[in-house]
């Protein structure tokens, strides 16, 4: 075991950066979604040392942390869905897919046409990165144009609840 911890902070230690970097990226600067992808990465690297090598070049390491936080981002996509309905509230368990996707093209009325291809393209599961990449812009303009979109959905939920 203690040849584990070892490993695990030698891993830990000489990738932090990279760890922060993908967690970063993979939540859409969401801080919230951000810590919370950042545990689990630190928990999958625990739960995964046994597969890890230590006889890795620094460059095999760091696509070896990058796959391990593609892993986590992957099975835990189903955080980001909520995080595009801006509401304060639990959702219930029992929602449908199809009551999902109702509710949010009531909130996406106001969108234009760029925030709409946004939005269809965040609900079918790419990143912020994929989808600069298939609009053809640059990252910090999905940004701005995700938070303008988002605020938007927040207004017109706050309109429809009065």
């Amino acid at each position: 075991m203690e040849d584990a911890e070892k490993t695990y902070k030698q891993l830990v230690n000489s990738n932090i950066n990279l760890i922060r970097e993908r967690c970063w990226y993979y939540s859409g600067t969401d801080k919230r979604l951000f810590a919370e992808l950042l545990h689990e990465v630190m928990c999958d690297l625990w739960a995964s040392i046994d597969l890890y090598d230590p006889t890795y070049a620094p460059a095999q390491q760091r696509r070896w942390v990058r796959e391990r936080c593609r892993g986590v981002y992957t099975r835990h996509r189903r955080l980001f869905y909520p995080s595009l309905l801006p509401l304060d509230e639990e959702w219930p368990e029992d929602i449908s897919d199809q009551e999902l996707r109702e509710s949010v093209d009531e909130l996406a009325e106001d969108l234009d046409a760029g925030e709409r291809r946004l939005l269809e393209l965040l609900l079918q599961g790419y990143n912020h990165g994929e989808s600069a990449r298939k609009l053809a812009l640059s990252p910090a303009a999905v940004t701005k144009r995700y938070r303008r979109m988002i605020e938007k959905m927040k207004q017109r939920y706050k309109n429809l609840n009065l």
